[in-house]
């Protein structure tokens, strides 16, 4: 279970070479996995998000797995008192909006939220997480509301529809199925496409395609007080095609899904039935009516049904909640039934916590794995079942819920930020060259707009590199891809870092400026041998003896040096002071002018490099005097 709780060293020249191509691929590859990064910035989300609502009705959508290099929407209504919702895309934009129901008075209030609203200007939208969000239609309700659901009811009006329904001061139920009022309507004006009365309280409703004919959805609805299961078509006229009425073991819940692999989806359904009858049921369409395809024996029977794709295979499979009373002892109170397609290796069943708060659930792919993933929800808890087709293993999320009404869908689909927002394929370049070289690779780094997408002038700087960077171009519009150069020409052995500032022309633009960090090691092609010298005289007050030293020096070519000793102390001579690489250069400790103290001074070679002349190489010296030495036995194995 998971609680929710998002320097470069010197080297000798032949290994130099080798070391450099492989921190450059090294680098190459970097900013190919950078810029596949920021690429994938712009295409669609395809996880899906959880909205449910809270103890106090408010709507809130969490991200369980919210994108790492970006925004992402953490929603939540602006108020509370909500008692269903659904979710739907209203917009035509890709992804799904919400639409909710609340009593209020002896009326009530049907809105539609568009929780990432990209497609509205900034004076129509509020944030939250610096994620746009918007009211695109409210409905004063005439009586207080009881269903609520979504489906495909016109094609010839953008996005889908909406079903809810009401009870009439004669005790009938009244559904109303709205469409936009414009074919290429965005969510925001609504008019009234068919609406009917049935006699008695209506309990639940789903929607679905079963005869697989002009891609229309129907209505499938459950009447506990009557015990009736029935199925509808709205177009082109409201006609009931199915209907099941049982009195002594009443229907409770409805769900459409493609159970058996083919054309149109089935509809399921749980009644209340002991032993030895069955209590979960899938009907399929014959192409006059629903007939018997699926039915099981669970005692006590389950209340809660929905289906999910567990194994991306195009079947779905049938996932059922149900209550037990304590002294039935320990059964499962999560039940995964498949067809005949063998998804599952054994049966899929949960106990549960061993209470009777799982009330909810839904299905959906919140991980973005091509799979569907099993949501329920308890009054403190979401659980997440991560592989529903291979293990029962689950996460779990503190969160206070009500207990039962949760969602599953893609709110974000179309990405979160309408506003452009610079990124590019690497935050770094790094080279490594010798003295007076000029590289010959030119490091690439792509920028562009990560939010959306779109076209945004830039202009582009070097600061603090100026002598030794160039990037191309000056300026341009994204996308488009900086060229940049290193050239050590003039410079000493060392690391030097700069950056290249990236500049966006319009205001508003998010990560703006922002800029690519440089850095140029220049390492000399001269090997020395040692890096340093120490001359030890023992005791202090006396004069040390003459002593020399040889200090190496190696490169790959012929180049003419010079030497001296930094600041011509008497005590210490170099010879030869010029000459031809290799060499060795004798350090003599000249014992005539002994400083009273410890002292230090560093032989100093200038070596005539080609491209680069005068590159000075210090071996420091240090003289050290002693008053005591140490003799240690030497043990040997």
């Amino acid at each position: 279970m998971v609680e929710e709780v998002w320097r470069l060293h010197a080297l000798r020249r032949s290994r130099f070479w080798h070391w450099r191509g492989v921190v450059l691929v090294g680098f190459a590859l970097l900013a190919i996995g950078q810029a596949r990064m920021a690429l994938a910035q712009t295409m669609p989300f395809t996880d899906d998000e959880i909205v449910y609502l809270d103890p106090d009705g408010v709507i809130r959508v969490f991200d369980p797995r919210p994108p790492s290099a970006m925004l992402y929407v953490d929603w939540a209504s602006p108020d509370g008192g909500w008692q269903n919702i659904a979710l739907g895309d209203f917009t035509g934009d890709g992804d799904m909006e919400i639409v909710a129901i609340r009593q209020e008075g002896e009326g009530g209030r049907l809105t539609l939220f568009d929780p990432v609203a990209q497609h509205l200007p900034d004076d129509r939208v509020e944030r939250i997480n610096d994620v746009p969000w918007a009211v695109l239609y409210d409905l004063p309700l005439p009586r207080p509301p009881l269903l609520l659901a979504t489906g495909e009811f016109d094609l010839n009006r953008n996005g889908n529809e909406i079903l809810y329904s009401y009870t009439l001061e004669n005790e009938s139920d009244r559904f109303v199925v709205l469409r936009q009022a414009e074919s290429a309507g965005t969510g925001e004006s609504w008019e009234e496409q068919r609406s009917w009365e049935l006699v008695g309280r209506w309990s639940a409703v789903a929607t679905g395609n079963v005869d697989n004919e002009a891609n229309i959805d129907e209505v499938g609805l459950v009447s506990f007080d009557r015990g009736e299961l029935a199925a509808f078509r709205i177009e082109p006229e409201v006609t009931q095609f199915f209907s099941n009425v049982n009195l002594n073991n009443r229907w409770s819940n409805v769900a459409f899904g493609q159970f058996v692999l083919g054309e149109g989806l089935e509809l399921g359904a749980v009644r209340d039935a002991d032993l030895p009858l069955a209590s979960a049921w899938v009907f399929r369409y014959n192409g006059t009516t629903m007939v018997d395809q699926f039915a099981e024996r669970l005692s006590p029977s389950p209340n809660v049904l929905f289906f999910g794709d567990f194994a991306n295979n195009g079947d779905e499979e049938l996932v059922l909640l149900r209550q037990l009373r304590p002294e039935l002892g320990p059964r499962p109170r999560l039940v995964l039934r498949d067809n005949a397609n063998n998804d599952f290796t054994s049966a899929r069943e949960d106990l549960l916590d061993g209470d009777n708060e799982y009330k909810g659930g839904d299905a959906g792919d919140v991980d973005g794995d091509g799979r569907d993933e099993i949501v329920i929800i308890r009054n403190n808890r979401i659980r997440i079942y991560t592989d529903p087709a291979g293990t029962m293993n689950y996460q779990l999320i503190e969160r206070n819920t009500n207990g039962q009404h949760v969602k599953v869908g893609n709110v974000d689909a179309d990405g979160l930020t309408r506003t452009p927002y610079l990124v590019a394929s690497s935050s770094i370049v790094s080279d490594v060259l010798a003295p007076g070289e000029t590289s010959n690779i030119v490091h690439r780094v792509a920028v562009q707009d990560g939010g959306r997408g779109t076209q945004v002038p830039f202009t582009t700087v070097v600061q603090g590199a100026e002598g030794w960077a160039t990037v191309t171009p000056s300026s341009g519009v994204t996308s488009a891809t900086l060229s940049i150069t290193f050239d050590a020409s003039g410079l000493q052995p060392g690391v030097y870092s700069g950056r290249v500032v990236v500049d966006a022309q319009p205001a508003g633009v998010q990560n703006d400026p922002f800029a690519i960090d440089l850095e140029l090691t220049v390492e000399s092609v001269v090997a020395i041998s040692p890096a340093r010298l120490r001359f030890f005289y023992y005791r202090c007050e006396e004069p040390p003896p003459s002593t020399d030293a040889v200090v190496a020096f190696s490169a790959p070519g012929a180049y003419a040096f010079t030497a001296e000793i930094e600041g011509n102390p008497a005590w210490v001579t170099a010879s030869p002071t010029d000459g031809t690489l290799p060499a060795e250069i004798t350090v003599r400790l000249d014992p005539a002018f002994r400083p009273d103290e410890n002292t230090d001074a560093a032989l100093v070679v200038t070596v005539d490099l080609p491209g680069s002349p005068g590159v000075r190489h210090r071996v420091p010296i240090d003289l050290i005097c002693v008053d005591y030495r140490v003799f240690a036995p030497m043990i040997a194995n």
